[in-house]
């Protein structure tokens, strides 16, 4: 009688959830089945972390409710009276309705309606994107999440990553601006951890006390969307006590006059009034932020979900300039990190036809007969 002895065998993969952290993975396999979904140890970035929306990622996986395959509604709208279709079956539909859409209307009627989701960084951004744009359908900007940062971020610093996140380590002041990151940026803590091991302080600027404020040095609970009254109040007292980098701003800046101007009309005690952070505490951050090279600022998305988040982006952004953080080894400012690759490649750019309709997918109400 023979008995079978499972084996586990180890594959290396990465999270494909919507993350820019894309943390690295073991998954576990016995006899075909994923058992188990680990964080990689050795990886130098992740080191083995993964956060709590993967604790049950094998589970998830063999979920019943999961949609595997191709599926046709027979019923009414909102009845959930589907059966399943072969893919050929399903293409074949999807052509005949679009063919005669085109027709009656134009390939602008079509517009493609996708975003991160589960297909990782690379096919999330720009899934079906050259299909689209050489048929001629209306483009759908994907500005559900930080594309107002991003824009932000680019109109003040151009087109960089900023600060790595790895030099967060040499800091001797931070400030973590909007966001909650041992719950959401895990993977950037332990830099924080070891640069406050070598004697920096942490600020986290936060309307809540979340579980990363509880561990700062400093806790600055805000208003929200009021953080560019914030920035601006901090730049006021960095001026007017002559706390700039001068040299720093002369080589590398535009624009350092009409900011000191816009500057002026925040004093610490209208910022207060606007913040509700004392102004005795805007004066203390502007003055120890400025001080204190290398400092850092780790800006959250978070940032961008108020009116005028893109401009609290930019003004937040301007802080490391005025202040000469970007000539040290730790000091700047980080947000959002993308993967390093040719967009307009990807999705063919070039084939877009001239006047095609462009709208924000996060702004269109979705209606159909379908």
């Amino acid at each position: 009688m023979s008995t079978h002895v499972s084996e586990t065998r180890i594959v290396k993969g990465a999270c494909p959830q919507d993350c820019p952290d894309t943390c690295a993975f073991l998954y576990h396999v016995e006899d075909g089945r994923l058992v188990e979904v680990t964080g990689d140890p050795d990886h130098p970035m992740t080191r083995g972390g993964l956060c709590v929306k993967l604790k049950d990622y094998a589970e998830h996986h063999y979920n019943p409710d999961r949609l595997l395959y191709a599926m046709k509604r027979v019923g009414p709208k909102g009845s959930g009276q589907f059966q399943r279709i072969s893919y050929n079956e399903a293409l074949a539909e999807i052509k005949k309705r679009w063919t005669d859409i085109i027709a009656k209307y134009g390939a602008q009627a079509i517009m493609p309606h996708v975003y991160l989701g589960n297909q990782g960084t690379l096919n999330g951004l720009t899934s079906g994107d050259a299909f689209f744009n050489r048929l001629g359908a209306s483009i759908a900007e994907k500005t559900y999440c930080e594309s107002g940062s991003s824009t932000a971020w680019i109109m003040t610093v151009g087109a960089t990553g900023g600060l790595d996140v790895e030099s967060l380590a040499y800091a001797k002041y931070i400030i973590v601006w909007a966001m909650n990151m041992i719950n959401t940026n895990l993977h950037a803590w332990p830099f924080i951890l070891e640069a406050k091991k070598n004697g920096a302080k942490i600020v986290v600027i936060d309307p809540l006390r979340t579980r990363t404020a509880k561990q700062a040095d400093w806790h600055i609970p805000i208003k929200p969307g009021t953080d560019a009254a914030l920035a601006l109040g901090m730049m006021n007292v960095i001026i007017a006590e002559d706390l700039v980098d001068h040299d720093y701003v002369k080589k590398y800046t535009l624009g350092y006059e009409e900011l000191k101007a816009r500057a002026a009309q925040y004093p610490p005690e209208k910022v207060a009034a606007i913040t509700g952070v004392p102004a005795s505490d805007i004066r203390k951050l502007a003055r120890e932020y400025a001080t204190s090279q290398p400092s850092a600022i780790r800006e959250g998305v978070a940032l961008e979900r108020s009116r005028g988040g893109g401009d609290a982006i930019r003004a937040i952004t301007c802080l490391p300039a005025l202040v000469g953080a970007w000539r040290h080894v730790g000091g700047g400012a980080v947000e959002i990190r993308s993967c390093r690759c040719s967009f307009t490649t990807l999705t063919r750019c070039p084939r877009l036809r001239p006047r095609t309709r462009s709208c924000r997918a996060s702004s269109v109400r979705i209606c159909s007969r379908w």
